[in-house]
């Protein structure tokens, strides 16, 4: 420590992930609940997940959205890296903001998830996160950065 004091650390060692704030052309986000056993809770949360070894976050984004949601976007934009949970965790997650995400498929979960798809209008979803609603840290911050992104592209939104 910076004092000098013994301290025994913890860490999982994790790949690198990613996520994406996906937008419809109608103004509605792509949300999942998906069960979460360490909080023993179903969380709303943005499609996430792990970048393959050699693979472009920018289509590690794409396929994880593809593959969890059966949205796709043409080109994400960069939002946040963050490291989403310092004290334990070693890996950091990229946030993507999806601009005209279209529904092109059904989802293909893996054996391990348990996820209800959902639509939230953008606006609602910010609400959302600032009530508390959803809880996921990822989730609320890459939505509240994607609400910065958006006012700043259109200087007339309050």
């Amino acid at each position: 420590s910076l004092r000098g004091n013994a301290v025994d650390y913890y860490v999982v060692e994790r790949g690198n992930a990613v996520g994406i704030v996906a937008i419809t052309p109608a103004n509605m986000v792509v949300l999942q609940k998906q069960y979460r056993h360490p909080v023993k809770e179903w969380l709303v949360e943005l499609p996430a997940g792990m970048i393959d070894e050699k693979e472009d976050p920018k289509e590690a984004v794409k396929r994880e959205l593809l593959e969890e949601t059966g949205y796709e976007v043409a080109d994400p934009i960069p939002l946040v890296e963050v490291h989403p949970a310092s004290a334990i965790l070693s890996n950091t997650m990229e946030f993507y903001l999806g601009l005209n995400a279209k529904k092109v498929g059904d989802p293909q979960y893996d054996d391990s998830e348990d996820i209800e798809q959902m639509l939230v209008d953008f606006d609602d979803a910010i609400n959302m996160a600032m009530r508390g609603d959803i809880r996921d840290m990822d989730t609320v911050a890459a939505l509240l950065f994607a609400k910065e992104y958006m006012a700043r592209k259109d200087p007339g939104t309050p």
